[in-house]
């Protein structure tokens, strides 16, 4: 309960601080009282958090208490030990039952409700075209709640203005749970500012549509090793890898965009300059953009604070940690998912809840009906 208090106090000071340092004297004391609120809000929740934490309760995204079962299960079945020769090639032959194609199908089934596709050539996990997450469009709230859910990123919006809308390109890389992962995503909107009192000022975004979709191509780097590529035409171009832990600062993103127009890049490129980048920052060849995410040239949101992301990590190395013994007898992605569907599966249904749960988009049903 000490540590309870030491967050509560630390979390509501900073988070004063940092909001009234920000807010104009004439701003609405609506607003005002709606940003207190919804850092309490936060609070209560990173408090829950904790008390499972001090309870040795492992989370992963969204039952933490089916996890610990599943650990207990794993070391009773397994007597705390690797899997012997005949155990491994028993799983084996099984496993090999299905073939490789096979599984990447089932599993592909399985995680198309989630949003997300498994790439057994390139060994992540990415966003498919058309996932549940593309009604919900994008705005600040919903980095501002990452945090809470142990969703540690570093994040990068551009704002520009092009073809009478408000553009919105951003980038994220970090650590979501068990996995690292790196995203960049497109929205705009012909709406101005929403002003709801007690809640929420700023503009929502729509996911860009079929039409408005770019060109882009990532590059994530660890420490200077490659850990994925991915590329496409896309509104929201994604790639997690499962059971590697990393922090954000460790990550590094090299990112192209091609644009139709050159109208449209030397709008983004302002939009650059205007977050804090600098002519060489970026470079340009035809309608193509190309520059490095590395350090944020942008405010993290208020609830990204250096407590938070130490007490939210250690959660999140431990959940990697189990995964990685867990299914340490194997090598391949695949066979690592179907051995955890087989002794563990609603361990297994906790993975595929990657990336962003749905959970954080539950402001959006507050705000909708504002929305055009």
């Amino acid at each position: 309960m000490a540590i309870a208090c030491t967050l509560y106090n630390r979390l509501f000071v900073s988070g004063l601080v940092a909001t009234f340092n920000t807010i104009n004297p004439s701003t609405n004391i609506n607003l005002i009282l709606g940003i207190l609120i919804l850092i309490i809000v936060l609070i209560v929740i990173l408090l829950v958090l904790i008390i499972k934490s001090i309870n040795d309760i492992r989370g992963l995204l969204k039952n933490t208490d089916n996890i610990v079962l599943d650990e207990k299960k794993f070391d009773k079945k397994r007597d705390d030990r690797p899997l012997t020769s005949d155990e491994k090639e028993n799983i084996s032959t099984n496993l090999d039952l299905i073939n490789n194609f096979d599984k990447v199908i089932s599993i592909n089934s399985e995680l198309e409700p989630f949003g997300f596709a498994y790439d057994p050539d390139n060994g992540d996990f990415y966003s498919i075209m058309y996932p549940w997450q593309r009604k919900f469009g994008y705005c600040a709230l919903y980095d501002e709640g990452a945090p809470a859910l142990s969703l540690i990123f570093d994040s990068e919006p551009i704002y520009f203005d092009y073809d009478g809308k408000h553009w919105l390109i951003q980038f994220w890389k970090g650590q979501y749970g068990i996995t690292t992962g790196a995203e960049i995503g497109v929205y705009n909107t012909k709406s101005a500012e929403l002003n709801i009192p007690g809640l929420f000022r700023g503009r929502f975004y729509h996911a860009a549509s079929d039409d408005e979709r770019l060109e882009m191509s990532f590059s994530l780097y660890k420490n200077g090793k490659l850990l994925s590529s991915r590329s496409g035409l896309h509104w929201w171009l994604t790639s997690f890898i499962l059971g590697e832990f990393s922090y954000p600062e460790e990550l590094v993103m090299h990112i192209e965009i091609n644009f139709p127009n050159s109208s449209m890049r030397d709008a983004f490129i302002k939009g650059l300059i205007d977050t804090g980048y600098t002519n060489g920052d970026y470079s340009i060849r035809d309608n193509s953009v190309y520059l490095i995410f590395d350090t944020p040239h942008s405010r993290q949101p208020y609830t990204k604070t250096s407590f938070t992301e130490e007490l939210m990590q250690e959660n999140n190395r431990r959940n990697v940690e189990f995964f990685n013994k867990a299914t340490s007898s194997f090598t391949d992605i695949i066979d690592k998912l179907y051995l955890l569907k087989q002794e563990s599966p609603e361990y297994y249904d906790d993975i595929l809840r990657m990336g962003r749960p749905k959970r954080l988009f539950t402001v959006y049903d507050a705000i909708k009906k504002y929305l055009d």
